[in-house]
């Protein structure tokens, strides 16, 4: 049986999962890149559009230099800008009713075709829902598929890697239905949802087309590279206290909102975990990666990708959120943005 089964995917299987493992590296190194250079225009554009602000709010209001016989400088330009960022939003209590969620800018619609992929008209609730429903279910059959085709295949580390996935989609399932409280104020495009099931969907073919693919190169020694029942239960552990805090997180943000549907007040959020960082949740989250990273056969150069794509997607939006909460509080505590003491 095994003999057979090894000697098929060598022959035959082969070649398809070492293409789809090929596929996959290559999706994820250009999400990667990316979302690098769609964040860095994002940001020369915003500082330009602070700089053409700060000009014109310095053209229309020159008083308070010209009245005292004094020339306006570029130290008073600069403190301007700061005042744009800080002034509008900033209010010394801990309730703010923002138009948008933290890093969640405003885009003009485009219209047309290009409009209908690009323009924010889908809620957060429909697009979050529907991505994690499919990669609950997508998951859930490339699992059935493989323990059915190649059980005799699995060792113990990626029996527990196909678990592990199976349950960190099916809570973000859960949470998304029964406790995250949306912005019903807030929009998303249908790019958004397509980017958003296309990661899941890669994650679930990545973990399964690079053992395959390691496995048939390897001619079946892979499977001697398996974890000691001590270093499976340090990343089941891992992984079910970072999602025990994740979750915790996301239930302090839900209850930060009104329970009514036409109230978007928001609040500083506080608890154990967010008392020395902003986002703990995007810090869980990284753990639990981190986890399916130790779990995957090793060399994975997919799942390290997948990696590398959560850790900067997350570091950034986290930076995001933590500059939103000094601009929107102005009694907003001191504390570090994702990892104490290091960022």
């Amino acid at each position: 049986m095994y003999t057979t089964l090894l000697s098929q995917l060598q022959q035959w299987e082969w070649p398809f999962w070492a293409l789809l493992c090929r596929l996959m590296q290559a999706a994820w190194f250009s999400s990667i890149l990316l979302f690098v250079l769609q964040r860095s225009f994002q940001s020369v554009s915003r500082s330009l559009a602070f700089g053409k602000t700060a000009v014109l709010h310095a053209a229309e209001s020159p008083a308070s230099s010209e009245e005292v016989g004094q020339t306006p400088t570029s130290q008073s330009t600069t403190s301007d800008v700061r005042g744009l960022r800080r002034r509008p939003n900033a209010i010394p209590l801990e309730t703010a009713a923002p138009s948008t969620s933290p890093a969640s800018p405003e885009f003009a619609p485009v219209g047309g075709v290009i409009g209908f992929f690009v323009d924010r008209w889908i809620s957060c609730r429909v697009m979050w829902t529907t991505a994690y429903a499919f990669g609950f279910c997508y998951h859930l059959i490339i699992t059935s598929l493989v323990l059915y085709l190649y059980l005799g295949l699995m060792n113990k580390r990626t029996l527990l890697l196909y678990a592990l996935v199976l349950l960190q989609t099916g809570r973000r399932l859960f949470e998304s239905l029964t406790v995250t409280r949306f912005n019903t104020k807030r929009r998303m495009s249908l790019a958004h949802v397509l980017l958003s099931l296309g990661f899941y969907g890669c994650l679930s073919t990545s973990i399964t087309s690079d053992y395959l693919h390691e496995y048939a190169v390897g001619g079946g020694l892979i499977q001697l590279a398996d974890l000691s029942n001590r270093a499976l239960f340090f990343c089941a552990c891992a992984f079910g206290v970072a999602s025990i805090g994740q979750h915790h997180a996301h239930r302090i943000l839900a209850g930060l909102r009104s329970a009514s549907s036409h109230e978007n007040r928001y609040r500083i959020p506080h608890g154990i975990l967010f008392h020395w960082i902003s986002a703990p949740h995007y810090l869980c989250e990284i753990v639990i990666y981190a986890t399916f990273l130790a779990l995957a056969s090793a060399p994975s150069v997919s799942l390290w990708l997948v990696f590398c794509f959560v850790c900067v997607t997350l570091c950034v939006m986290a930076n995001e959120t933590h500059q939103w909460y000094l601009v929107t509080f102005k009694a907003y505590p001191h504390r570090w943005r994702l990892i104490p003491l290091v960022f």
